[in-house]
């Protein structure tokens, strides 16, 4: 269905299509002169600086200069018309589709999105990790993404190779909701090699989502850019292998700028793809093993048969000598394994009075543990349990 080109939202478009995502200036113009004032400024032929920017005169000097090609050539219908064409449409911050996690971002937030599909409407799970990741990698990362659409989970990655495909693959064979945010516009969907999973990321329900017009391709910027947005979309961020220099890593420093938690899945110690992920760990990040943990992390109840007993809680009953009180079970570990001992000696090697010994003891003989001859006493051959 064709979208409704009203001229305000055509303005939009155009303004989408003179800078990049998340310029500060940009908006700071907007709001000084207004958009009827800033957008003749910009197309004007020569930069005359207002009053009110003449602060930052030298910036705003260069602004101009890398904002008017692109405000000469953007062209608003044509957008719109690959997008109809790819069966597309606009979401805004008044549909109820826009993801409220975006508010985080302040003034970092996108003014609009480009999608195809259906955005999440359940709570979303970002795992993200390297492009050359390792046969380990992709497979927890595939695994928590299948077991995590399986529970109702949303996951969000980014559609590139590596563990984002991993990801949305998991997904996708469960037949599960992901949402993958792309680097470039619609009309440039990258990698090509994905071409097949991003189709069936729509068949499954889920969606293709950029900041950026249908005609931009991707850039490395674009990538770095476009990790905000699934920081700050997701209800929790999960990396899976990441090498110091990773951009996943960009990733999970915008979401625990935004305090949302962040996890890490371990690796080998060895692995160069692993060490940011290590990183991670060592400095405030989430172990995270399966998806109970994630779920955990972002602080929803588990079901009662995966709550795990806490650190250092026992995850069986004890037996035998681990079933005895403390004071009984020291006094009977302090007696030799082969010999007798006096209560005196008993008492030195327990670290305890003579009268507790004693006590502890006549209750290990009545319990079966301990026996006493001529030298003394000593645990018992045949004990009774």
């Amino acid at each position: 269905m064709a979208l409704d080109e009203t001229p305000e939202l055509l303005d939009e478009i155009w303004w989408n299509s003179v800078s990049e995502p998340s310029d500060a200036h940009l908006d700071l113009l907007r709001l000084r002169l207004g958009d009827e004032e800033a957008k003749s400024w910009i197309l004007a032929s020569t930069p005359v600086i207002p009053q009110c920017l003449r602060s930052e005169e030298e910036v705003f000097r260069s602004c101009w200069k890398r904002w008017r090609p692109r405000a000469l050539s953007a062209n608003p219908h044509v957008e719109l018309e690959i997008l109809n064409k790819i069966g597309g449409r606009l979401v805004l911050p008044s549909d109820p589709d826009w993801p409220g996690g975006f508010e985080k971002l302040g003034e970092g937030r996108p003014r609009l999105l480009w999608v195809i599909g259906e955005m999440p409407k359940s709570p979303a799970i970002a795992i993200v990790g390297a492009r050359a990741s390792s046969h380990y990698g992709n497979e927890v990362a595939s695994e928590l993404a299948s077991e995590l659409s399986h529970r109702g989970y949303c996951t969000i990655s980014g559609g590139a190779i590596g563990i984002d495909t991993a990801v949305h693959q998991g997904s996708v064979n469960v037949r599960g909701h992901t949402c993958a945010y792309m680097a470039g516009g619609l009309g440039n969907l990258y990698p090509a090699s994905n071409s097949d999973l991003f189709r069936a990321i729509l068949r499954c329900g889920g969606a293709l989502v950029s900041e950026v017009p249908c005609t931009f391709r991707p850039a490395k910027w674009r990538f770095l850019g476009r990790n905000r947005l699934i920081a700050a979309a997701a209800a929790g961020v999960v990396v899976v292998e990441a090498s110091p220099r990773s951009g996943a890593l960009a990733t999970a420093r915008w979401a625990l700028e935004m305090g949302t938690p962040v996890g890490g899945v371990p690796g080998s110690v060895y692995s160069e793809a692993s060490r940011g992920v290590h990183e991670l760990l060592r400095n405030g990040g989430i172990l995270v093993r399966d998806w109970a943990d994630i779920v955990d992390m972002i602080g929803e109840k588990l079901p009662e048969e995966n709550q795990m007993p806490l650190f250092g809680d026992p995850v069986a009953s004890d037996h035998g000598i681990d079933a005895l009180q403390p004071l009984m079970r020291r006094v009977f570990e302090a007696l030799p394994q082969r010999r007798s001992m006096t209560i005196e000696r008993a008492a030195v090697a327990a670290g305890l009075d003579e009268e507790s010994v004693k006590i502890a003891l006549v209750r290990l003989q009545l319990e079966g543990y301990v026996a006493n001859d001529e030298r003394g006493w000593h645990r018992s051959k045949s004990p009774h349990h």
